[in-house]
C-alpha cells in the first residue's frame, strides 16, 4: 500500500468519515511530540502538512500513471 493512501484515510477522509478519529489521532501525536520535545504548534500544523503531503503524492502518482513524467528523455 503506498504510503500516500495512509496519508490520505488518515488526515484526509479520516475526519470526513469518523471526526472522533482525528480527534485520537490528533491526541496520540500531541502526546508524543511533547514527550520528544516538541512545541505545541509543531503538533497543531501537522494535519495540514500531512494534507498537503497528500496532495503532493497524489498529484505525483496521477502524473505518473499518464506517462507524463520523464527521467532523461525517457518515460518513467
Amino acid at each position: 500500500v503506498p504510503l500516500w493512501v495512509f496519508f490520505l484515510f488518515t488526515w484526509v477522509l479520516g475526519p470526513v468519515l469518523a471526526p472522533r478519529l482525528l480527534l485520537s489521532v490528533l491526541a496520540l501525536k500531541g502526546t508524543t511530540d511533547r514527550l520528544c520535545g516538541f512545541d505545541a504548534r509543531y503538533t497543531a500544523g501537522a494535519p495540514f502538512a500531512y494534507a498537503l503531503g497528500s496532495l503532493l503524492q497524489a498529484d505525483s502518482a496521477f502524473h505518473h500513471w499518464t506517462r507524463r513524467v520523464t527521467w532523461k528523455g525517457r518515460g518513467v
